[in-house]
Parts: structure tokens; sequence; C-alpha cells
């Protein structure tokens, strides 16, 4: 008899001989036959508070909340940067944005930020005998991003940016030429992004009313706040309304997407990771949009469908960048785990996981510039620190158990814990920083 050892080994074996074949070969494809199907759906600037399996009080998202019962919920994740790009090269690389380098969308006179493609996961699974595809909604993934690395078919909108409707048929046409896997699908919405437009029916389905005005006075929201970027002073209420209106139309193409996936012989063996890539501000501290370090727009959905695991809630805090490892260790494969190691992302169900402060940070808008504000978030505290002088530097704290919507600074009453994270911060950044270099 074989031992399980040998065995393991032979199987390992096999799959490094796959991913030496060439991408269009058969006998890749066979080899390989034994690997999961994984689809990776990005809700952009979907905020994990607007969705009714989070506890909205509105009915945004009937599709996702649907989903959510066959998943591990993920309360406390949080993207270490509120931008579409650097959020996605995060996911994809596991890692931070100091060590991968791409700090916004772009880097100044419309220049890319550069970064190692080759760390890209779709690269990883590419190698190992994957087909690969792509359907992305907005410019700021487009090709000559870096983000296409790795992809046989990428498909991006003409214009800068196409509703859902058109990405969800592009996606489902290529899933159709699909008999047998694995494949590798990535779907991206950009729907709840700015300006919010949502296509008739959607558009004004919600409208202020009681249950508006006690959401908006419980987070001290100001009837009207900056967007910055665009000149402009957005009306809290109708940027909330429209911003709804959107995140149930992008829900509804999700729906479509998922129940297509479901559909098909091989959903049993299918991983489905749903993830949002940063949050909105809608007027909560003064801010309308993206690119600040407050939980709004830093804590996003997460959902994972991995087969044999029972759906629950689970309220750990943990990172972005932990997503993809989290995944590959409800998988298994040998071949697939070792897109992990010397990555920053960790598996945040392995009984080894150790919970600690995430990280984030704002978002940079010039090449070789350095964030100004920095944030750690664990279950029980918010520590907020900004750089620089003035009176706005220094540290803020807040107590997520008393103040969950960080509205009260208690870092004069709590000199030692604020001292113990400011610590650890400056320790999280110097790490980075070495693993980048």
């Amino acid at each position: 008899m074989i031992s399980l050892r040998i065995t393991r080994r032979l199987v390992t074996l096999a799959a490094v001989l796959a991913a030496a074949l060439p991408i269009g070969s058969m006998e890749g494809r066979a080899a390989t036959a034994a690997l999961p199907n994984i689809v990776l759906v990005t809700l952009d600037t979907t905020r994990l508070d607007h969705l009714g399996c989070y506890g909205y009080f509105r009915e945004t998202s009937p599709a996702i909340d649907r989903f959510a019962a066959e998943c591990v919920q993920f309360d406390g994740c949080l993207v270490p940067i509120s931008t579409t790009l650097p959020s996605h090269v995060s996911l994809f690389t596991a890692t931070y944005p100091a060590e991968h380098g791409v700090r916004g969308n772009i880097a100044g006179q419309g220049m890319r930020f550069p970064w190692d493609r080759s760390r890209s996961f779709t690269r990883f699974l590419a190698e190992a005998g994957y087909r690969t595809a792509a359907f992305v909604s907005a410019a700021p993934l487009k090709r000559g991003t870096g983000i296409e690395e790795g992809f046989d078919a990428f498909d991006e909108p003409a214009e800068a940016e196409r509703p859902a409707g058109p990405t969800t048929d592009a996606a489902l046409a290529w899933l159709d030429t699909i008999a047998s896997g694995p494949y590798f699908l990535w779907v991206h919405y950009y729907d709840p992004h700015y300006p919010f437009q949502a296509p008739a029916p959607y558009a004004g389905t919600f409208v202020s009313d009681s249950a508006l005005d006690a959401y908006i006075r419980e987070r001290l929201i100001p009837d009207r706040a900056p967007r910055l970027f665009v000149a402009r002073q957005d009306d809290s209420r109708e940027a909330t309304n429209g911003y709804d209106a959107e995140v149930l139309y992008m829900d509804s193409e999700f729906g479509r997407l998922i129940d297509r996936v479901r559909a098909r012989p091989d959903y049993e063996e299918t991983y489905v990771l749903v993830v949002g890539d940063h949050g909105e501000g809608l007027g909560q501290h003064g801010e309308g949009g993206h690119g600040g370090i407050w939980d709004e727009q830093l804590r996003v959905p997460m959902l994972l469908r991995a087969p044999g695991e029972e759906p629950r809630r689970e309220s750990r805090a943990l990172s972005l960048v932990d997503a993809l490892p989290t995944l590959l260790g409800r998988i298994g494969n040998e071949t697939l785990s070792a897109f992990a190691v010397a990555r920053s992302g960790r598996d945040a169900l392995d009984p080894s996981f150790r919970e600690e402060p995430v990280y984030g940070e704002e978002t940079v808008v010039l090449a070789g510039g350095e964030p100004r504000r920095y944030t750690l978030t664990s279950r029980e505290w918010k520590y907020l620190r900004r750089e620089g002088r003035g009176p706005k530097a220094g540290d803020q704290l807040f107590d997520l158990a008393a103040d969950p919507f960080e509205l009260l600074d208690v870092a004069p009453a709590h000199a030692d814990e604020v001292n113990d994270l400011r610590a650890r911060l400056r320790e999280t950044i110097r790490i980075q920083r070495s693993r980048a270099a």
C-alpha cells in the first residue's frame, strides 16, 4: 500500500508538472482537473453596513443576503487603503500598499504606480493550469494598471465605466464556453461609486424618511459634506438614497451571476469569494467619498462560500490581504497554498491565526508620497494617527464598544493604550517597508 506521504508527494508533483505545460495544453488541463473552480466578485465602493445581511434597515441586497446564508460571513474585514486600484492590488498580492507600492489609482500626470505583477494571484493560478477570465467595470482596473496580468481573457468597458448589466452579460457569455474546470472567474462591479445614477427601475427606489433621519442623527452626519476632487457639496440624504439605489441594482446583477454559477453541475466543487474593495463616506465624519481611514471607508463585506464549510458569522478582525490566503486555506491544496508563502496575508480561519489590530492608511495621490493618516483597528479600539505639524496632528482613540461610529475621541483618558498602539503602528510600518525592500 502506498503511504499517505508518498501519495501527497505524487499529487504535488503532478500539479507542478501540469503548471509547467502551456496554458492551452489539453494534457496540462487534464492533469489539474482536481483543482477547484474559483469565483471572485469584488464590490466597488460597497459599505458593509448598507447590506441587509449586515443589518441595514433598507432592503438593498436581497440576492447578496440569500447568498450570505451559504457562506462564512466576516464582520471584521477592513481594507488597508480605501481606493480601488491599490485595494485590489493588495487583494491580488496578499500584501500591503507599502509592500507592493501602489498608493493610489494614478501617481500624478496620469502615470501608473509600478508594481511587481509576477506576484499576482492570477499569474499564480494561470501557471497552475487554470483558465482565467476577468470582467471589470471601470477605468481604475483597466489594462495598463497591471491588474490584467495572468488573465487569458480580460474584458473591460470601452468608456471610463459601465453598469453591472453589461459586465454580467460578458461574464456569463464566457462562463457558458467553459465545459469543465479548473477556472478562475473575477467579476468587478462598480455601480455604488459616485456619481450615483442607478438605471430604471432602481432610480428613485429610496426616499428620505424618518428611518433615514434616525440613521443620520445616530451617526451625527451633517446635512451636507464636501466631495473631494469634484469641487461640490453632497446633500447627505440625497447621496444616501442614490447610493442605496445603486447597491440594489448591483445586487440584482450579482443575483443573475450567482444563479448561473449555482446552476452549473460543478457548483459543489466551486469556491466563491465576495468582497468589497472599500466603502464610502456619504457625509459621515464630514467626508462624502473615500480615500480616508474612517470605518465607513475601510470596513467591507466579505462572504466566503467553501464546499464543506459550515455557514456562520465570524467577528474576528482581519485585513483584505488575508482574504485569498483564507480562501486557499479552505481548499487545502498544497500547490495553491504555496501562493501565501512569504506574503503578509494569513488564513484567518486557521486555528493558529492570532487576531491583531488591522492596519489602514489614507490614499496618496503623488508618486513617492507617504500617507499622513494611519489607523489600527481591533474589536475594542480604533486608533488614528495623523503625522505632521499643526493642530490636527497627533493621536485619536475611539472605544468601539461604546462608540461604534467613532465620534468621541478618548485618547486623553487612555494614555497607555495610545502609547501601545502608536508603538504597534510604527513597528507595523517598519515591517511593511522592510518587506518592500
